[in-house]
Formats: structure tokens, C-alpha cells, sequence
């Protein structure tokens, strides 16, 4: 390779940064070409068969703080990288020995991204001799440098840790699964590594996250009394409802969120005959729901009244107390996403939807025939509301990893709080994520319609209204 001029013009330096292919804004780049018109170091820079030096060299540049040394200190700082062995003059920038091994690693590194405290963290880490899990590590960003540390022992796993390469996890994330895995007995701690060994993208990730943290096994907030009848057993938990679901061949899998939310008890027989019911909460009091048999069928008029006796007996023995602080806290949250989108989007806007959400009321011949509602971003992402048979409810979904694989890349840390915090459940199958909304006016509509405007601009980025395709759907009757 030629000698490297030393550069005379600004449009020279664009030339030559283009050349040595590195940022000209990158935060050492003045550094950088300096040392490149040492010939030694610009051709150790510019070797092909050489993807070590690159990320070596800017560490030593960030560790040495080399922005603060005179210019002739820089230049033998420069052709002591190139002249002397590298673990040498890596040893004597971090005042302790490092392995040969570390080489390999900082050619896997996103050099470009890392800061000085990056490189800090990062060889801090990397000189761990119990630190295995970066070797499997193919690109090393600075954000899994950043968590590495707060990432459960026995989850850095080669496949865990490259889906968090690329997505940020707050400490108290880590910390909660800490606690999950510390929790664990040795059969679920088998199962978590499992786990952890197949992750393959952030859905899966946060899949994962949910299954340790035991909700979908958690129980419901069913008053005590309710588990005393000898007919009716309420199901006490997302897990059985979707087994129950599954058994019965009906919809229980998709209204987890009403018994989460407050408004709905679904029971099974105690004997196992194959019956389903629920208590409906109605203001300030609950009254016997639907009572079906296997797939939905109708069952024997004198078990159907005795079962509905007993609902009327059990739903008297329950005090309704306030509003609980969960689901207070949810719909102030609501209310938060609707006043943004009152903010952010025009009346005419939350109109329409609002309109077309009416006009689906009540319309739903069934479950599994309904009316419905869809507000999809043209970029991809939707929303979508089902109006239940009687009206007094809408299933609104927010589309899922589970059937669109593009949601992945969504699903950061604050999509994932905003489903939480909104009140949505989140899908252990083949689902979207889900709740319901009660209607009983004019103004519960447009607080769904913007409700659903505000996610649609949260998680996928919607800033006009007009580039929504909307469709809606009533089925014939006939």
C-alpha cells in the first residue's frame, strides 16, 4: 500500500474517511486521521484479513483518553499499536493482563457504537475468565454490554443473549427474573434454560419473560367464598380457563382480560359434567351470565335452573368492594392514551371510528361469527375491535408476534408496558393481545376509538389518521 498523504482539505478528509471506512462523525474520527497518515497504521487499518485492529485500535484510543495527550505522545501512541504486540499495549492502557482470547472477541464487537465506559464494561467482562457467554456472541453491541452483567447467570445462554444484543431490558426487568430463576425448584430451572436456549426474537424474548414470572399460572382475584359451592368450581387462573377452553371447545381462552378487569367469574361443574357459566358484574352488583354445555350447546333445562340458582346464591355472598388500585391504575391509563390522542388527532378523526363502531354494535351472530372493526397502519400494524352478540362489550386485539412476525421488532420495553399498563393479556397461543371494553354510551366509543388512535401511534409510529386502512365487517344473518 501507497503512503498516505496527509490530508490538505475537508473534502480530502471525506474522501480519505470514505477510503479507511469509518464515520466522519464519529467521535475520534480527528484522532483517526491523524493516526492513518502513519503508513504503518494505515495499513494495519486497511487490512482486509485483519478485522481485529479496527476495534482494538479505537479501545486503546478510548482507554488512554488519547484526546488529552500531545500530539508527539499521540504518534508513538500510534506506532507502539502497530509495532508492539497488541495484548501488550492493551496490558499497559488497563493496568492488567489480558488474554489472548480477547482479541477474537474485538473483532465481533460494534466498535463503531461504544463509548470509553463501553469499552470499560466490555473488558471488564470479556477478562472474566468464568465469561463464556460473549464467545457465542456474534455481533457484541454496547447495548448487551450495557445489561450483560444484570442478566441472570444461568439465562446467558448463546441464544438469550443475541436476541438482547438488540433490545434494551430495564434493571428491574432483570432483577424480577433474577428472582423468578432464584424461586425456581430444579425442574422449573431445567425448563427456564430450556427456555432461554431457543429464543430467536424479542416476542420470544418477552414470551419467555412472562412464562418465569408465573401469571399466566397466577390466580385470579376471586372472593373465597365462591370456592365453597358443592356444584360450581370457579377457574382460578389464565392457564385453566385456556385448558378449560380447549376441553369445551368454546371461546374462554379469548376473555381472560374480563375476569382480569373485574367484570366477569367463570365456573365449571364440580363433577366434571361438561358445563360453563359465569357471574357478570353490573355496577356495583353480579347477576348469573350465560350457561352453556360442550361448544357452546345448550344444556338440560332443570340443571340449567339449578345451575342458575346457585349462581344467584353465590353471586349475593359477594361484597363488592371499591375499585381495586390495579384497575384503577388501568384506566387511568386509558384515559392518559385517549387524552393523547385527543392531542395528537382531529375530532373528525375519533368521529369516524367512533361511528363505525357503532354501526357494529350488537351485530355479532356469535364468537366465532362476528362484527368487527380493523384499523390497520399501511406500514403494517392494526388494531381491531369485535363487538360481542348482545353489544355491551368490544374485544379490541392489538396485532401480536404470535401471528405477524413483523411485530418483533416492536417489541421494546415500552410497547411492553404500555400492553400491561393499558390492560391487555398477554397471548400464550396462537392469539392477539387482548381485552374488553363495556359500552353503555356515546362516550365509551370515542374513548375506544382513541384509545385505539393512541396505540396505533405508540407502538407503530401512526402520526395521520387519513393513511389508516379501515375495514369493517357485519355478518349476514340470513
Amino acid at each position: 500500500m501507497n503512503e498516505v498523504s496527509p490530508f490538505t482539505s475537508s473534502q480530502n478528509n471525506q474522501a480519505e474517511s470514505r477510503y479507511f471506512d469509518f464515520p466522519d462523525k464519529h467521535r475520534l474520527a480527528d484522532l483517526l486521521i491523524a493516526a492513518l497518515n502513519e503508513p504503518m497504521f494505515a495499513d494495519q487499518w486497511n487490512c482486509l484479513s485483519d478485522d481485529t485492529f479496527r476495534p482494538y485500535a479505537i479501545a486503546v484510543l478510548e482507554l488512554s483518553n488519547a484526546k488529552q495527550l500531545s500530539q508527539s505522545a499521540r504518534q508513538s501512541l500510534y506506532k507502539d499499536m502497530c509495532l508492539r504486540k497488541r495484548i501488550d499495549v492493551l496490558s499497559d492502557v488497563l493496568a492488567q493482563t489480558v488474554p489472548a482470547r480477547i482479541l477474537k472477541l474485538l473483532g465481533r464487537t460494534d466498535w463503531l457504537k461504544f463509548t470509553r465506559r463501553d469499552w470499560k464494561q466490555f473488558f471488564s467482562i470479556a477478562i472474566n475468565e468464568n465469561c463464556s457467554g460473549l464467545v457465542h456472541v456474534p455481533i457484541i453491541t454496547n447495548t448487551l454490554i450495557r445489561q450483560y452483567e444484570q442478566i441472570p447467570n444461568e439465562l446467558r445462554l448463546p441464544a438469550l443473549l443475541r436476541v438482547v444484543s438488540n433490545l434494551p431490558v430495564p434493571a428491574d426487568r432483570w432483577i424480577k427474573l433474577q428472582g423468578f430463576i432464584n424461586k425456581a425448584d430444579s425442574g422449573q430451572l431445567i425448563e427456564y434454560r430450556r427456555g432461554a436456549g431457543k429464543l430467536s426474537a424479542k416476542g420470544d424474548f418477552w414470551d419467555f419473560y412472562f412464562q418465569c414470572e408465573g401469571k399466566h399460572k397466577s390466580p385470579f382475584s376471586i372472593p373465597a367464598t365462591l370456592t365453597q359451592s358443592d356444584l360450581l368450581e370457579p377457574i382460578m387462573t389464565p392457564q385453566e380457563m385456556v385448558s378449560e377452553s380447549l376441553n369445551m371447545e368454546n371461546c374462554l381462552a379469548s376473555l381472560i382480560s374480563r375476569v382480569h378487569i373485574g367484570n366477569r367469574i367463570y365456573f365449571k361443574k364440580r363433577d366434571g359434567y361438561p358445563v360453563n357459566c359465569e357471574l357478570v358484574r353490573s355496577g356495583q352488583q353480579w347477576k348469573p351470565g350465560s350457561i352453556l354445555g360442550f361448544h357452546n350447546s345448550t344444556i338440560p333445562t332443570e340443571l340449567k335452573n339449578n345451575i342458575s340458582s346457585e349462581l344467584n346464591r353465590l353471586a349475593k355472598s359477594i361484597y363488592v368492594n371499591a375499585s381495586s388500585s390495579e384497575l384503577e391504575s388501568r384506566e387511568d391509563f386509558i384515559a392518559q392514551l385517549s387524552q393523547e390522542a385527543r392531542n395528537k388527532f382531529s375530532t373528525k378523526a375519533t368521529a369516524k371510528i367512533s361511528t363505525l363502531l357503532q354501526s357494529i354494535q350488537a351485530k355479532s351472530i356469535s364468537w366465532s361469527n362476528g362484527a368487527y372493526v380493523i384499523l390497520e397502519r399501511k406500514q403494517g400494524g392494526y388494531v381491531q375491535f369485535m363487538s360481542s352478540p348482545d353489544g355491551n362489550e368490544f374485544l379490541i386485539e392489538i396485532a401480536s408476534h404470535k401471528y405477524e412476525e413483523y411485530m418483533n421488532r416492536f417489541l421494546n420495553v415500552d410497547v411492553i408496558d404500555l400492553i400491561e399498563n393499558a390492560g391487555f393479556v398477554w397471548p400464550f397461543g396462537k392469539q392477539n393481545f387482548r381485552r374488553w371494553f363495556s359500552v353503555s354510551s356515546q362516550e365509551d366509543f370515542e374513548v375506544m376509538a382513541e384509545t385505539a388512535l393512541a396505540i396505533l401511534s405508540r407502538i407503530f409510529g401512526l402520526n395521520n389518521a387519513s393513511k389508516l386502512i379501515i375495514k369493517s365487517h357485519i355478518p349476514d344473518s340470513n
